[in-house]
This record gives structure tokens, C-alpha cells and sequence, in this order.
């Protein structure tokens, strides 16, 4: 049933769009499309408002909204719909299909090959990778169960005032699944691959080109940097910012779009904090290059900006008001607190930078109204360049100058890149958040940038300006990726994702390039011939120079970071297969939040002081266990009414316990009569508390 409830959100939310908008020329399959994304887009937000609101999430009420949505979009745009599904059934019959729709059909094997590699391999292996997917798992439980995310304690990270809108989502779905572990490794595997589709759709409308956003997509199909399947609400994140970015760029053709973009950020604002910074940077670039270009103020622009990020308030605004002392004890909440002087710094040269816009502004109206004043590179084609290479330099100044660095957050595995990184793809790579582009990709990127800096002042016209934002982005991602070295620092490992975006569509644009040069012979079979022959090359290199790597790391086992002792894994393997789904097991001596991996559960938010975070106790409850006899552990256990406990080789490999002690505490339970011993591997024991 989650599937069936996952397509109902999707489909019946994403009818929001046809409520809101008049007009959308777009291809069937590509409304399809973004429909899809924008539904899934608005549960995040909708669930912090109904939150905030005391209305319980519950499945069946958003089931309900999605559904009214759905009925009456169709009542009021039934022509519409009806006019789109003949456009359809008509290419289908007569066989006369749209060039984009090939492409798109392309775009859904590159799908469809993404899904196989991400859902395979996610279930490759029977654990989560890592550590922070148990996390994930154990708040989107909380939310399933209790109906809300709001909880006075800080019972573990993922918990509120972390941004929430992911376990929202996943909270939803397992109200109707008795697996924890199947709903977050399907449904994040299935979201890594719909994201190639949001992008196929973002680059076609960004750029009217239909190959070119086939070949952007393959190149991000095909780069190890575009995503992996790990359970985090980054990728929840990165595979929905293709859908806000369409909605940027449909705004300027329609400003309805404006409201649905708005929509589409304040979700992603509520879902992850570090992604949604940098988006908001994106997308500042993108507007002030295209006030730049047009030489006129973008309100609904402005207006998608402004909406996103007032819509979010309803989240952010009780967070400080409410949990302000959880900052001022040191904890980063996904980076808010680490990003304070980051902020801080970047107010100061969003300051500069607005300032400079703001005074070109002014004196290209002033060499506009009066002939006098006018100068020869305040005129238009000149002042954009002098503008964008300005504020370039003064950047990258502020970046490498400075002999200490203003602000640098490295995260868990950012290093110092070397080009190697950036050409050769490695098989050995992270599965939290994967590096590299690979040789071709890579290539057809650098010779695409050298082709867009030697015809730089066409950069500048407007049929061009995906061509002035793809080039801005890639720079300004580059400089992210190259962090470590540079006086400010975006947590570069994490950047890695964001450089991929305009490095598949400048390393698309090139392609399309090098493909109409293919045509030039007039005869019509030279021409199929050298496109197939240039299609089978360029694919090819990017499946054995990207792909072949990416798949590699996407369907290997990777380990998991809480039981850590491979001998101890088939008992927890066991328990999930033999006993009934949502058991309270309450591990001895690691944390608790590993049993939601094997389908058992903890209830933290009822026992806080079994928490990550201890709830305010003195001390982790595993230590005053192991402290104390038989008899203490099992009053406590039996206090909490935890139904069964786990002992052996994992308090030693994970918690570093004394193996004497352990096995002192081991013979004291097997002695007990409160203990009873249900399974047992050569190095873990389950016992049920009687």
C-alpha cells in the first residue's frame, strides 16, 4: 500500500499545478512529470503546517488532501487535460512522434537503469550503510507512531528543531508498512533515480533544446558525484531541486509559476538546511544574472524567492524561539549552528555584491535618460560583463587572499581535491556522498567552458542564458568543491553534488555543439551516420569512464557503523526475519537506534533518557547497566517495558567495552532468571526479558 499512497501524494498533490496555473505549454510527459515532483514537494511543508497547527499527521488525512486536489483540478481544467491526453493518444496512433518526446522516452531508460542499479543495489545488503540512516529511520518512526515531530526533548540529532520535512515524508509512508527498512531503502532508491526525470525537465525548459537536456542527463546519469542511495535528507533534497529550479525558470514565461516555486523551496528549506543555503545562492546568482541581462527588476522572481523563504518561517520562527538553547550548547542541528559566522560573513559580501547591482542599476538608468552621462561600458553590452567579472574577482580575492580563513566547516570526509578528483572516477569512493566526474564527462565540460569564455559577449544575449547561469554555477560550485583550500568553506564534500548540475549541462551544451557540426554533410545517411557514430562514442565513454565507477559503488556492500562485529550481524539479520515487526529491543551497550534498522523499535520519545542525548541524564543508560548487577538491568528493562535485549562482540567492536567485563555481565544474565535466551550466534546473544 506505501506504493500506492507514494503515487497518490505525487500525482494528487502535483494537480497543484493545474490549480494554480492557466497556461503551461509543456509536452504530456514532462507535466507528468513536474506534477509528480511538485506533489511530493508539498507534503514537507503542508506537514509542518498541519504540525504547527495541532492537526495530526496521519496517512489518511493527507490521502485526503491529495485527492481533493486531484478532483478539483480535474473539474476545473478538464478541457486542458483532455486536450493534453488526445495531444498523446494522437502521436501514439499515427506514429508521428515529437522529437522531445524521444528524447524524453531516452531519458525514461537512463530512469529505468538508475532505479535498477539504486534498488539493487540498496538491497544488496541487509543493513544501512553507515550510521545516519538509523537516525532517519527512528525519527520518521516517531512521527509515524506519535503523529507529530514536536517533542520537548532533544532525544537524539534528527529529531526536532532538525529540519524535518524528509522524516515527514517517510513518516507517512510507514503508517502503512511494517518495515522500517524496506520503506527507506526503496523509497530513497526510487527518488535517486525519478531525480534524472525532474532534471531531463528543468534543462528542456531551461533551455528549449530537447537534446540538450538528454545529454545533460546522461552525463549526470553517468558521474559518481550525482547521488548515491544513502538514506539522508540531503538526497531527499538533491533530487527535488530540479523540480524548483523548472519553477524558476517557467516563472518568466508565466507568473503563476512564482507561487509554486515558493511552494517548492519552503519544502526544501523544511527538509534540509545545508542544500537549501546553497540553493538560495543558486538562485540568487540566477536572478541578479538575469536582472543583469534584461536590464529590468525580475519581480516574480524576487516574488519565488521571497515566498519560499517566508513560507519556511512557519518552521524556522518557533525553532529559535522555542530551541534557541540548544545552539548555545554547541549542537549543530544539520549546520545551522556551525553556519552562524558563515552567515555572518556572507551577509557582509551579499552587502558588497547587492550594493554593486544595485549602483549599475542606477547608472545604466542614468545613461539611459541622459546622453551626457552616458559612457561606453556603462552601455549594455558591456556593463553585464563588467559587472558579472567584477563581483567574480572581488569573490575570489575574498577566497584566496585572506592568509586565515573566514569560516570553514569541513563536515565528515572533506579533503583537499587535486584535478584527479575531478578526471578520474575511482570505484572506491563515500556512500554518504560520493566525489569525482570521470574522464569524458569532465572533458566535455572543460572544452564546453572554453568554448563559452571565447565567445564570452554572447554570453550576455538573452537566447544564451542558460549558457551566462550554467557558467556561473559552475564556478561558483567549483570554488565550493575547492573549499578546503580557500579561505571559505561550504562543507566541499557535500559541494560535490551541486558542482555535478551545471557540469552536466555545460558538458550537454558541448555535446549538442559537437553533434550539429556532425550535420553539416548534406547527404542524409552521412548525417544518421555520424550522429550514431557520435552517440555511440560519447555514450560509451561515459559508461566506461563514469558509470561502470558509479555503479560499482552503488551496488557494493558497504559496511554499517553500528554493530560493527560481522559475526554479530546474522542475530540481528534473525531478529528481523523471526520476530514480529516493531518489537521494543533495546540494545546492552550500542545505540538504541540501530534496532529501527532491523525493524525493531525504541521509543525514545517516550523513555528520552534512552536517547542519543540522554534526555539530561548523567550518563548513556548502557554504561549504568554494565555497571550494575543482573538485577539493576533488569528493573530498568522491565520499567520500560522492553521486551528484548542484545549482548556480545558489538558492545566490544562498537562500544569498546572490556571483553572480561562482558563476559562477567554476559554469565551474570544467563544466570538471572529475568534473562532468557532466545538466539544466540558465535558472538551475540538475544535474550527475552521475562
Amino acid at each position: 500500500m506505501s506504493v500506492w499512497l507514494f503515487l497518490l501524494f505525487g500525482f494528487g498533490f502535483g494537480f497543484i499545478c493545474d490549480l494554480i496555473l492557466k497556461r503551461w505549454d509543456a509536452g504530456f510527459l514532462e507535466k507528468l512529470t513536474i506534477r509528480f515532483g511538485m506533489g511530493l514537494l508539498t507534503l514537507p511543508i503542508l506537514g509542518v503546517v498541519l504540525a504547527t497547527l495541532h492537526i495530526p499527521l496521519q496517512w489518511w488525512i493527507f490521502a485526503l488532501l491529495a485527492f481533493a486536489t486531484a478532483i478539483a483540478a480535474i473539474m476545473l481544467r478538464k478541457d486542458t487535460l483532455m486536450k493534453d491526453a488526445l495531444g498523446v493518444s494522437k502521436e501514439i496512433n499515427t506514429l508521428k512522434i515529437k522529437k522531445s518526446t524521444v528524447y524524453q522516452l531516452l531519458a525514461i531508460v537512463l530512469f529505468i537503469s538508475a532505479a535498477q542499479m539504486y534498488i539493487g543495489g540498496s538491497f544488496n545488503y541487509p543493513w544501512f550503510e553507515d550510521g545516519d540512516p538509523y537516525g532517519y529511520a527512528m525519527v520518521s518512526e516517531f512521527i509515524a507512531e506519535e503523529c507529530t515531530f514536536f517533542h520537548d526533548e532533544y532525544f537524539a540529532h534528527y529529531v526536532y528543531p532538525y529540519t524535518q520535512g524528509y522524516q515527514i515524508f517517510m513518516g507517512m509512508l510507514l503508517q502503512v508498512h511494517d518495515s522500517t527498512y524496506w520503506v527507506m531503502k526503496f523509497f530513497m532508491s526510487l527518488l535517486c533515480a525519478l531525480s534524472l526525470l525532474f532534471f531531463y525537465s528543468f534543462v528542456h525548459a531551461f533551455t528549449n533544446k530537447p537534446d540538450i537536456a538528454f545529454w545533460s542527463t546522461a552525463v549526470l546519469w553517468a558521474v559518481p558525484a550525482w547521488l548515491s542511495h544513502f538514506i539522508y535528507s540531503l538526497n531527499f533534497n538533491m533530487v527535488l531541486i530540479p523540480v524548483f529550479l523548472y519553477a524558476l525558470v517557467r516563472t518568466e514565461e508565466d507568473k503563476r509559476w512564482q507561487y509554486l516555486g515558493g511552494l517548492a523551496l519552503a519544502s526544501l528549506i523544511v527538509s534540509h538546511f545545508y542544500t537549501s543555503l546553497i540553493l538560495i545562492i543558486l538562485t540568487v546568482i540566477y536572478i541578479g544574472l538575469r536582472i543583469l541581462v534584461m536590464a529590468k527588476i525580475e519581480k516574480p522572481l524576487l516574488n519565488t524567492l521571497g515566498l519560499g523563504l517566508l513560507a519556511s518561517l512557519v518552521y524556522w520562527v518557533p525553532v529559535f524561539v522555542t530551541k534557541s538553547h540548544l545552539f548555545e550548547e554547541g549542537h549543530e542541528l544539520g549546520g545551522v549552528y556551525v553556519f552562524y559566522p558563515l552567515i555572518k560573513h556572507l551577509l557582509g559580501i551579499g552587502g558588497i555584491v547587492a550594493a554593486i547591482f544595485f549602483a549599475a542599476l542606477i547608472f545604466l538608468y542614468i545613461a539611459k535618460v541622459n546622453d551626457n552621462l552616458r559612457l561606453r561600458f556603462l552601455e549594455k553590452k558591456y556593463l553585464a560583463p563588467v559587472i558579472v567579472a567584477g563581483t567574480t574577482l572581488a569573490f575570489l580575492a575574498l577566497l584566496i587572499l585572506p592568509a586565515e580563513k573566514i569560516m570553514y566547516s569541513g563536515g565528515s570526509a572533506s579533503r583537499s581535491y587535486t584535478w584527479g578528483d575531478f578526471f578520474i572516477a575511482s570505484p572506491t569512493n563515500m556512500i554518504n556522498n560520493p566525489v569525482g566526474i570521470g574522464l569524458v564527462a569532465m572533458t566535455l565540460c572543460c572544452i564546453g567552458l572554453i568554448l563559452l569564455l571565447l565567445n564570452y559577449r554572447k554570453l550576455f544575449e538573452e537566447k544564451n542564458f542558460f549558457l551566462l547561469v550554467s557558467l556561473m554555477w559552475l564556478v561558483f560550485t567549483f570554488l565550493g568543491v575547492k573549499g578546503y583550500d580557500l579561505s571559505i568553506g561550504f562543507v566541499p564534500f557535500r559541494m560535490w553534488t551541486f558542482f555535478a548540475i551545471p557540469v552536466a549541462l555545460v558538458a550537454g551544451y558541448f555535446i549538442h555543439e559537437l553533434i550539429k557540426l556532425s550535420q553539416v554533410p548534406k547527404e542524409m545517411p552521412l548525417k544518421v551516420g555520424a550522429f550514431i557514430v557520435l552517440f555511440a562514442l560519447v555514450g560509451y565513454g561515459l559508461y566506461a569512464t563514469s558509470f561502470s565507477q558509479k555503479y560499482y559503488h552503488n551496488t557494493v556492500p558497504w559496511p554499517e557503523h553500528q554493530v560493527m562485529h560481522p559475526d554479530s550481524q546474522p542475530l540481528y539479520i534473525w531478529m528481523r526475519d523471526n520476530l514480529p515487526s516493531g518489537t521494543f529491543v533495546l540494545p546492552y551497550c550500542i545505540y538504541p537506534m540501530t534496532s529501527f534498522g532491523y525493524d525493531m523499535k525504541v521509543p525514545m520519545w517516550k523513555y528520552p533518557e534512552l536517547g542519543e542525548h540522554m534526555g539530561g541524564s548523567e550518563e548513556p543508560y548502557y554504561n549504568a547497566l554494565i555497571k550494575g548487577s543482573a538485577e539493576d538491568a533488569y528493573l530498568f528493562l522491565k520499567e520500560r517495558e522492553v521486551e528484548y535485549t542484545i549482548l556480545g562482540a558489538s558492545c566490544i567492536a562498537k562500544a569498546k567495552r572490556d571483553p572480561q567485563l562482558m563476559n562477567t555481565v554476559l554469565q551474570d544474565l544467563f544466570n538471572h532468571t529475568g534473562f532468557q535466551l532466545v538466539h544466540a550466534t558465535n558472538s551475540e546473544f538475544l535474550f527475552r526479558v521475562v
